[in-house]
This record gives C-alpha cells, structure tokens and sequence, in this order.
C-alpha cells in the first residue's frame, strides 16, 4: 500500500483517531479498496502502453532493430505492464474480459523467449500495445462518464 493510500485510509475512518500509539495498528490488507487499486493498476497499464506508443511513433522496424537503447526502453515498459497486470484483481479481469489478460500476464515470459528477436518485440509493440490502449482508453472514458453521472456536482462550463 503506498502512502497516499493510507491517508485515504485514515481520512475514510472517522471513528479511528490517529495518534502515535495506534499509527500502525491500521489493516493494510490488499483487500481494503481492491477496486480503486485495480483502477489504479490499470492507469498505470495505459500509461505504460502510451508510452511504448510515444516511443516508437517515427520508428520502423529497420530503426527499431538498430536502436538497442530504444528496445530496452520499450521492453521495461512492457516488463512493467506484465508486473503490474499480475496485480489486477480476478474480479476486474473478468469485468473486463475482452482484454486477453492471459497474454499481458505472460508478456515477461514470452520477452525473455523472444529477447533475441527484435522483430518479436516489434510484432508485440504493434500488435497488442494498440488493442490494449483502445481497449483501456474505452473503459477508463465509460468509468469518467459513469462517475460523472453519478456524482453531486455540476461543472460549469463557459
């Protein structure tokens, strides 16, 4: 749990005073808000995702063969999509079934299978990478819009 999150901990607990004798007596169990981690994780997915896109937006498969620097920056990007999809709840990959989280899960395997292979990485890149941004783009655009709906607020526009 990092440390923003045990503030929202704290601050949602308005019977639990915190003092220096109960500061660590909190229950930081994963299970706590599994579905604003999840959301969280999955921020955290797109961006990587964008990222690898930003990269390699002017670069074709000759340039990206050649740039080994270029390939180790997109192949921590993925190792850290792989990380961090292994984090998602059950729940949320099932919510979101059309992503093959399989596949995501699997990226550092099949990274270390195929390193010797730019080509590979390439056919990853350009392959998976889009389907996941779209997919991802889609369901964090629907949670906004559903939030909004829901929420008491109105913003005012000019």
């Amino acid at each position: 749990m990092q440390v923003c999150d045990l503030f929202v901990v704290i601050a949602s607990s308005p019977q639990r005073t915190l003092s220096p004798a109960n500061a660590f007596d909190i229950d930081l169990s994963p299970g706590i808000y599994p579905m604003q981690q999840d959301q969280q994780y999955l921020i955290d997915i797109l961006q990587a995702a964008q990222r690898i896109q930003e990269y390699i937006a002017d670069t074709s498969l000759p340039l990206f063969y050649a740039d080994i620097t270029l390939q180790d920056k997109v192949m921590g990007r993925l190792l850290n999509i792989d990380k961090t999809s292994q984090r998602i709840s059950a729940a949320t990959c099932e919510e979101i079934s059309d992503i093959e989280w399989h596949r995501i899960n699997t990226l550092k395997s099949r990274l270390l299978q195929e390193s010797s292979a730019p080509e590979q990485l390439w056919n990853i890149v350009q392959t998976e990478i889009p389907t996941l941004v779209k997919k991802l783009t889609v369901r964090m655009l629907s949670e906004e819009r559903s939030n909004s709906l829901g929420s008491d607020t109105f913003a005012v526009q000019g």
